[in-house]
């Protein structure tokens, strides 16, 4: 109980910190795009056109969930008809229908808190790194594709671990196991339906039951081919662009990353292959007179601290591969893919931002324990020169 009172307090803390974001963060250039789609799949849903929906062809690079949960924000107001005011830079108050944005501006920073709150169940001092990551702040407070998918992607993780206990626990009690079985897959398949990358998380679900269910190998492969066939009709019914030519649209717009990823504009970029690691170790204040891929504003995140929560992260990979093997896998398996992907655009570091500052975690408390154990050895010794 005190532990989730504990991770309450601190997603309050997060809600906070990105709602002040998104009220007075300028508009982000991508936000254009993904408010665009909303627009379009709101106007559509209407006039009850649900053709135009699923023969969608804008944005398609990214499939769909997200983009209508979007739409469905837009609900309570009039249909935003003309997104042509919509530039990157400029404050989000002077656009007419500000409001409208504020709304899916506040999704995200719902979904943003609540990864707080599950983060901060497994560990509150991780849960108080992410409310304060300045990258985790700006991501989840803002209408991109990050914040929906870095909750659902933890979700599905913590169900599948929860599964696992309890089939180990009582086989018998099918309708425990099962259940937290189909609920992973349905968070995966949401979170691979809103952005591609982060269904690398299943990958971190399949290596973590593997290496924790060895005494039940057949009972667990049997139960990971179950599961990964739900993950996969999960994320077919919430991308419903894929639903006419599945393959065909899928291969279309699994290319267009590829091929953006050794594009012009990344090119342009000229990032080095460890960009994502000097995106951990530096706050966004400091990023804001840097050229960079695209706009980034200083905004007001009150504190600084991607720094120092890099250091302990540092720190604390040795506790966090003996005490929390999956989360451990999940932050090398995330890292390996951003340092290999070309495209190192800020926002894909939330990725790994959960393991990451569960290490954090680990390294901060591995320090703490080490100044106690010398401040002890320090009253020794000059208790016995007191002595003596």
């Amino acid at each position: 109980m005190k532990r989730t009172t504990l991770a309450l307090f601190i997603s309050i803390l997060a809600l906070f910190f990105r709602t002040y974001v998104a009220y007075h963060g300028p508009i982000e250039p991508d936000e254009s795009v993904y408010i665009t789609a909303a627009s379009q799949y709101n106007l559509a849903a209407r006039q009850g056109d649900w053709k135009q929906i699923l023969d969608s062809t804008y944005n398609f690079e990214h499939p769909q969930f997200y983009k209508l949960v979007y739409a469905v924000g837009l609900i309570a107001g009039k249909p935003i008809l003309n997104t042509a005011s919509i530039h990157g830079g400029n404050d989000i108050q002077t656009i007419a229908y500000w409001h409208h944005l504020f709304v899916l501006r506040m999704i995200s920073v719902v979904f943003g808190a609540a990864t707080v709150f599950l983060v901060s169940l497994i560990n509150p001092l991780a849960g108080l790194f992410l409310a304060i990551d300045t990258y985790a702040i700006k991501y989840t407070s803002v209408i991109y594709l990050e914040a929906l998918p870095a909750f659902t992607s933890l979700a599905a993780l913590m169900a599948a671990l929860k599964s696992l206990k309890a089939y180990q626990i009582s086989s018998r009690n099918r309708k425990v196991w099962i259940g937290w079985l189909v609920l992973s897959s349905l968070l995966l398949g949401m979170a691979a339906a809103s952005k591609y990358i982060y269904s690398l998380v299943g990958i971190v679900i399949i290596i973590s039951i593997i290496i924790q269910g060895w005494k039940h190998k057949s009972v667990s492969l049997i139960g990971l081919a179950c599961w990964g066939l739900l993950t996969l009709a999960f994320f077919f019914i919430f991308d419903p662009i894929l639903w006419h030519n599945p393959l065909s649209e899928l291969v279309k717009s699994v290319n267009f990353n590829f091929n953006y990823s050794v594009g012009q504009d990344v090119k342009e970029a000229g990032y080095p292959f460890w960009q994502p690691i000097k995106w951990l170790m530096i706050s966004i204040p400091q990023y804001a007179i840097t050229p960079a891929a695209f706009f980034l504003n200083k905004g007001d995140y009150f504190i600084s601290a991607d720094s120092f929560i890099f250091i302990l992260a540092l720190v604390g990979l040795l506790d966090i591969f003996k005490e929390n093997k999956p989360m451990f896998i999940w932050l090398v398996v995330g890292l390996v893919f951003l340092l290999l992907w070309n495209t190192k655009w800020p926002q894909y570091i939330l990725l790994i931002l959960v393991p990451f500052c569960i290490s954090a975690a680990y390294g901060f408390n591995f320090l703490h324990k080490r100044l106690i154990k010398w401040n002890n050895t320090l009253k020794e010794r000059r208790n016995l020169t007191t002595i003596g």
